[in-house]
């Protein structure tokens, strides 16, 4: 029996090692770990015993799907904290200025005057308008400043991959920048928030790939490297929201390999919104660096917006 312990645990070894590039730690079991269904590989939930966590929760559990960010290092030693967050394309804002006027006029170009109904729509617009003011509220309240899809880029109501078509275009106009990992939908749009603190009282904030790209260091390990294309969308189409749940691409590719410079992803699936996705061969240095080679296509994929 001890005997075959060691001619298993000598296989183990050798496949491992096999993985690897000569003289680099092995990221097969990396890999492994963080593409099984449980895993928190790349995004850890707050842990309520820590007072720090329990901090974050207490201020942006409310308006925030949220998880600590592993992998990334920022120009501070404070930790990193993702803020998931939805915002709705017809705000507080958008009600106050032309909500009811769009809204009456968007329902009888698809339902025709004659079925206009004149009391449903009152009851609609009310409730819309409260979900709207409640969600602003509660934004300014844990950010200390109202969080919108204006505040980011006027594009921002349209569906991501428009968003970052129009904002190369006309970088400046005014708002926080171009999202990270940006998500859209018709009602509303997701986007990524990160928070950075030292101990839950003092926040500071990566709103933008703009603010991302001045603030962030180094990419620290293999979760690390999964977590930057995700932020900077060289996934695509990011559906679920569960935080292991972004490296599915990643767990379907066909390998994943590391040197001392970076980490090399191959044959990684990129969604595209209603087009042919690509397969892309994907290399992410230690500074950031993101090289990705086009190597075949997939099939189309789903309209999402």
């Amino acid at each position: 029996m001890r005997l075959a312990r060691m001619v298993a645990a000598f296989l183990l070894v050798s496949f491992l090692s096999a993985c690897a590039e000569p003289g680099t730690k092995s990221v097969s079991a990396e890999v492994a770990e963080f593409c099984r269904p449980s895993s928190t590989a790349l995004a850890e939930p707050l842990d309520p015993a820590s007072p720090r966590d329990a901090a974050v929760a207490t201020r942006f559990g409310e308006v925030c799907n949220l998880s600590r960010m592993k992998g990334l290092r920022f120009d501070t030693d404070a930790a990193a904290y993702e803020c998931r967050l939805s915002l709705l394309r017809f705000d507080h804002a958008f009600f106050e200025e032309q909500g009811e006027e769009y809204q009456r006029r968007r329902i009888e170009e698809e339902q025709g005057s004659p079925y206009f109904d004149e009391a449903e729509f009152r009851a609609m617009m009310k409730k819309e308008r409260t979900k709207a003011r409640n969600l602003h509220d509660k934004l300014r309240d844990a950010f200390g400043f109202p969080v919108a899809l204006r505040s980011f880029h006027p594009a921002a109501t349209n569906a991501d991959d428009l968003i970052e078509g129009q904002y190369a275009r006309d970088r400046e106009k005014q708002g926080f920048g171009l999202p990270l990992a940006i998500l859209a939908f018709y009602q509303s749009v997701g986007v990524s928030v990160i928070l950075l603190t030292d101990d839950g009282a003092s926040f500071d904030y990566v709103l933008s790939r703009e603010d991302f790209d001045e603030r962030f260091r180094e990419v620290e390990s293999l979760a690390g490297a999964a977590n930057l294309l995700y932020l900077k969308k060289e996934l695509g189409f990011v559906i679920d929201e569960a935080p292991d749940k972004r490296a599915v691409s990643l767990c379907e590719a066909g390998d994943a390999t590391a040197e001392a410079e970076g980490w090399t992803f191959e044959g990684v699936n990129l969604a595209e919104n209603c087009g042919l996705g690509e397969i892309r061969d994907i290399r992410v240095t230690r500074s950031g660096e993101i090289d990705a080679v086009t190597t075949g296509t997939t099939n189309p994929g789903i309209c999402y917006d």
